[in-house]
C-alpha cells in the first residue's frame, strides 16, 4: 500500500523533525490520555480442527497481556473470516492470568455458531478479546488492523482454525464474477469494496484483478493464482502487479479458495526492488 511505503521512506526524517519539535506545536494533554490493551501470542498451540473427528478436535495458542491489566478473555468465532463484530458468536469466557492457555473444541464452536459439525466446510476465524479489570474490551474490532500484521507487536487478536480433512470440490467456473473485500490488511481496499475474479488461464488457476485499487497505484496486473484441486490450497507465483508512484510492486504468498463458502483467502507478500514490506491477508467472499 502506497501509505506504508511512503511511511517506510520518511523515517529518516523523524530524527529531524524532532529537534525542530516545539511544546506549543503539540495538540492535547497527555493526562488525558488512557491506556489501551492487547493480547499479546506466546505459543501457537495447535491450529487443526480435524473435520474427521470434528466436535473432539481441539485448537489452542497462549497469550500475555500488554498495556491495562487484563481481567479476562472472550472468545469469538466466524465461519471463514468477518471483521465486523456483528457477525461473531461467543464461544466462552476464560478468567485470565500471563500465559493463559486459551483452548476450543469444535463441539464449543458448533454450539456457539448454532451448527452442526456437518455444516463446516471452511476454516473458521477465532477472535479473542481483552476484557480488562475496569471493564473496557479490546479486540481486533477496535484496534488498526494493520497492528496484527507487524511482528514487533506479537498481536493475538485474530486466530485462525483450519479445517483438515476436507477438502471443497474445486470447481473454476466458480470463481467467475464479483467477489466483495472481507478483509485486506494491505489497506488499499475497504471491506465492501468489489474486485473481479476469472477462471483460467489454466484448468486449475484464477486470476484476480486486485491491486493496486483503482485510483491509488497504476499499472495494474491481475494476480494468477494457482489451486491444488486436491486441498484447496492456493499459490500466487511472485509477480508484479502494478505500481504506486513509481515503486513497482510484486506479491507471492499462499492461502486457500472455496467453493463451498465463496472464500478466497490469501497471505501475500509485498516487495519491491529494494524493499520487503511484509505479509499481508486479504479475503474475498463471492457475491
Amino acid at each position: 500500500m502506497k501509505k506504508i511505503i511512503i511511511i517506510l521512506m520518511g523515517i529518516a526524517l523523524i530524527g529531524a523533525g524532532l529537534s525542530s519539535c516545539k511544546k506549543d506545536n503539540i495538540k492535547g494533554d497527555s493526562k488525558t490520555l488512557v491506556e489501551g490493551s492487547y493480547l499479546t501470542l506466546l505459543d501457537t498451540g495447535n491450529d487443526e480442527l480435524d473435520y474427521s473427528n470434528f466436535d473432539a478436535s481441539e485448537v489452542s495458542i497462549k497469550v500475555g497481556e500488554y498495556g491495562s491489566p487484563v481481567a479476562s478473555v472472550n472468545i469469538y468465532a466466524v465461519l471463514g473470516s468477518n471483521l465486523d463484530p456483528t457477525s461473531w458468536k461467543l464461544v466462552k469466557n476464560v478468567p485470565f492470568t500471563e500465559g493463559v492457555e486459551l483452548k476450543v473444541t469444535g463441539a464449543e464452536i458448533t454450539a456457539a455458531l448454532g451448527i452442526t459439525a456437518a455444516d463446516v466446510n471452511t476454516d473458521i476465524s477465532l477472535y479473542p478479546e481483552a476484557v480488562t479489570k475496569d471493564g473496557r474490551k479490546f479486540s481486533i474490532a477496535n484496534t488498526p488492523t494493520n497492528f496484527q500484521s507487524f511482528p514487533a507487536y506479537n498481536m493475538a487478536f485474530v486466530w485462525t482454525a483450519t479445517l483438515i480433512n476436507y477438502v471443497c470440490p474445486f470447481d473454476v467456473n466458480y470463481f467467475n464474477g464479483n467477489f466483495a473485500v472481507q478483509q485486506d490488511d494491505w489497506a488499499d481496499y475497504h471491506a465492501g469494496d468489489v474486485v473481479t475474479v476469472q477462471p483460467g488461464p489454466g484448468a486449475n488457476q484464477i486470476t484476480i484483478t486486485l491491486y493496486p485499487k483503482p485510483g491509488v497505484g497504476t499499472n495494474r496486473v491481475p494476480l494468477v493464482v494457482d489451486v491444488d484441486p486436491a486441498t484447496d490450497l492456493a499459490t500466487v507465483a511472485k509477480q508484479q502487479y502494478g505500481d504506486y508512484s513509481g515503486d513497482y510492486i510484486s506479491a507471492e504468498g499462499t492461502g486457500f479458495v472455496s467453493a463451498c463458502s465463496g472464500i478466497i483467502s490469501l497471505t501475500l507478500e509485498h516487495t519491491d526492488a529494494g524493499n520487503d514490506y511484509g505479509s499481508f491477508t486479504v479475503v474475498l467472499k463471492k457475491l
